[in-house]
């Protein structure tokens, strides 16, 4: 895998700059109500602060529904982008137009991630009853609490896993049955074992990293602005790592 190449292959795009600062805009939503919601959060313990905050609640709602519908866009564009780069390395990056396919890409996004995340909400408590009453009966309160707590940790990792391969198989179809076509999903790491590996701990230093950064620049608020920006350039880069874990050898 070239890691390096996922941080500069768009700069090949005479208009990446403008696809860039669209993405950037359709995030701009999200950090606006970010951003007003720890302006609600620091008056939080004055009550004749929030006495005058009503508006701002309303504008953070607001903003916050926008935001949610905006990244679906985005989200939409991420997989198109990816399942361009999957079979075309040279590629440049898609146009911002279609947005009907835009938006349901990205909607079979989170249908698919919110599906994997219901299935993890279903393992724990099924996990919590079963092993609740063991661990009540054989041991006291504290372990019972770490055990239970250790359980949630593991299940958690094996969802991440397995919904992170699966989302890497809708990307080469942007089929939503992909997310859960299993025999797919199978070959997809038995395949690229390494590459997987690699792809995952990539991304969760890039998000690890770009989650810190993000949290300093909201702290300013002003810089704050930056912070879509940041993750629309972070999501060019996860979009060709992903790619190149199930691209042919003879295309790389």
């Amino acid at each position: 895998m070239n890691i390096g190449n996922a941080f500069t292959y768009f700069f090949k795009d005479n208009n990446w700059i403008k696809k860039l600062l669209i993405g950037g805009a359709l995030l701009l939503p999200v950090e606006i109500g970010n951003v007003l919601n720890q302006t609600l959060q620091s008056v939080k313990s004055s009550p004749t602060a929030m006495q005058d905050m009503g508006l701002v609640i309303i504008a953070a709602f607001i903003f916050a529904i926008t935001g949610v519908i905006t990244s679906l866009f985005v989200t939409g564009y991420f997989a198109v982008n990816t399942n361009l780069r999957i079979y075309k390395k040279d590629a440049i990056l898609p146009e911002w137009s279609n947005w009907k396919n835009l938006f349901l890409s990205g909607f079979k996004v989170f249908g698919g991630s919110f599906l994997y995340g219901v299935l993890y909400t279903i393992l724990l408590l099924i996990s919590f009853i079963i092993l609740g009453g063991l661990t009540g009966a054989l041991a006291g309160k504290n372990a019972a609490f770490l055990i239970l707590t250790v359980l949630s940790v593991i299940l958690f990792f094996i969802t991440l896993l397995f919904a992170s391969a699966a989302t890497i198989a809708f990307l080469t179809n942007l089929k939503f049955s992909s997310f859960f076509n299993f025999k797919l999903i199978s070959a997809i790491v038995k395949k690229n074992t390494v590459k997987y590996i690699i792809f995952l701990a990539s991304s969760a230093v890039l998000y690890g990293l770009a989650g810190l950064l993000g949290f300093l620049l909201l702290k300013t608020i002003v810089l704050a602005i930056f912070i879509p920006f940041i993750n629309m350039y972070i999501c060019f880069v996860i979009s060709e790592i992903m790619a190149q874990v199930v691209r042919e050898k003879s295309q790389e």
